[in-house]
């Protein structure tokens, strides 16, 4: 009767073990198309054998373990990239922003303002004492003048943009944050009652890759089961507590730190890296551009126009050079016309000996757009602009192609990881199989050893 006890133990462990097995195989099953779902194996091991008259004989099976088949080394691979993709992609969204600030090449753009005020210049060189080319010039100038101010006042707005954005995304830190730190509360409580938590280890993975579409991170697990996270070199997760980062406006540029500490981060990934980016160098470099052009077209025509002579208001009148600048100021895209031009275009200085009909200043001014006053005397303004456009196209096609880059590599690592990580309905229908044929076996047996028992009592 032991031994037949025994067996009929074995069964019903049989029983017990297939039948959570199945059950892990339903929960797979169930989730094959959820999102962020790791499956999971049920580990059948061997019981503990106990002695018998023939040595050590086996008592069964058992479920020791629920298991959750993810890699690391994947998912680390799948936040690096994602965290470059997502840099990338908030990178050449923001270029093709830019690009039409710019607004090049086009009938409207700078570049045609700039010529119109040279043939403004020419016109009036054919006609020097025309009043009506020298109002026509007066206006190119307020053309160009406004072309100018409004491509920086432009990216002044992306700017102003770019910062709510930032804030944002600092929130939205700080919010990922708490929720990965509650998660850890969870899983540690479990762990130590020994439950299973891989269900809240996928809630948890799923926080920390949307974080990684935000910022550049790193996550280490510590012993208690604990996900820690650092941004930019300074931890904002530790097991259930978080250290929330905030934005700091430094007047020319923006930063996060913590709030508590005010520890500097080093954001360089993510969408708010790509943010941060753009907000703190590429459109400032861009600006200061614009400043250099606008700085140059002020002193190059100013130098000329200031050794010109305005238009005579009586024969008479003995020529003198008008002594007065074309344009008053120059700042942050604001290129301004001098207003006692405005008041009195006689003072446009069209000649260069006062003599009448003379055009020489006219003509100079005409093609000072073609002379190499720039970067040393290296390259003229319209070369200079030139480059620059083509500068922002240059970024602009340099993110792009880095995002599409970036997203090819995170398709095969994404591939790589539900290779590994992703349920098989395939896999899960033969483990179904597996199951059913030993729990119907091991039914089987408690019936045989049930008879046999059976057989026995009767004997008696």
């Amino acid at each position: 009767m032991a031994g037949l006890s025994q067996i009929f133990e074995t069964a019903r462990r049989s029983l017990f073990a297939q039948r959570d097995a199945m059950g892990v195989t339903s929960h797979n099953i169930a989730n094959a198309g959820t999102a962020g779902y790791t499956r999971q194996r049920a580990e059948l091991t061997t019981t503990m054998p106990l002695p018998d008259r023939i040595g050590l004989l086996g008592t069964g099976v058992e479920m020791s373990s629920v298991s959750r088949l993810r890699e690391k080394f994947i998912d680390t691979q799948y936040r690096t990239t994602s965290q470059q993709l997502n840099n990338a992609s908030m990178q050449s969204r923001i270029f093709s922003q830019i690009e039409a600030v710019v607004n090049e090449p086009s009938d409207t753009g700078l570049q045609s303002m700039m010529q119109g005020f040279s043939k403004a210049w020419q016109s009036l060189a054919a006609t020097p004492e025309d009043m009506g080319a020298r109002q026509n010039v007066l206006q190119s100038a307020s053309t160009l003048s406004n072309g100018m101010q409004q491509i920086y006042n432009g990216l002044s707005q992306l700017k102003g943009d770019l910062k709510a954005e930032i804030s944002a995304n600092v929130d939205k830190v700080n919010s990922l944050a708490r929720e990965i730190a509650d998660f850890n509360e969870k899983i540690i409580a479990a762990t130590n009652s020994k439950m299973s938590a891989n269900d809240l280890m996928d809630s948890r993975d799923q926080k920390i890759d949307e974080l990684s579409t935000v910022v550049n991170i790193r996550a280490t697990q510590d012993s208690k089961g604990g996900i820690n996270i650092s941004v930019g070199g300074v931890s904002i997760v530790n097991q259930t507590d978080t250290i929330p980062l905030e934005l700091k406006d430094n007047a020319t540029s923006l930063s996060v730190q913590t709030e508590s500490s005010g520890n500097p981060t080093q954001i360089t990934g993510g969408s708010l890296g790509g943010l941060l980016q753009q907000n703190n160098t590429t459109i400032p470099g861009y600006q200061s551009s614009l400043d250099q052009l606008g700085q140059s077209i002020m002193d190059s025509v100013n130098a000329v126009h200031s050794a010109g002579y305005g238009l005579k208001t009586h024969a008479s009148d003995p020529a003198a050079p008008t002594g007065t600048p074309f344009f008053s100021s120059y700042a942050n895209g604001v290129l301004t016309v001098n207003s006692a031009l405005i008041d009195n275009p006689n003072l446009i200085a069209a000649s260069s000996t006062g003599a009448a009909g003379d055009n020489g200043q006219a003509n100079t001014i005409a093609n000072v757009f073609d002379v190499p006053a720039m970067n040393g005397g290296a390259v003229s303004m319209n070369q200079f602009y030139t480059a620059f456009v083509s500068r922002i196209g240059a970024d602009s096609k340099s993110a792009s192609n880095e995002e599409q880059n970036q997203q090819l590599i995170l398709t095969q690592v994404e591939n790589q990881r539900n290779s590994f990580s992703g349920v098989s309905l395939d896999e899960e229908m033969a483990n179904m199989i597996k199951y059913q044929r030993a729990y119907d076996a091991s039914a089987k047996l408690v019936k045989t050893v049930d008879d046999m028992m059976n057989t026995i009592i009767q004997m008696v």
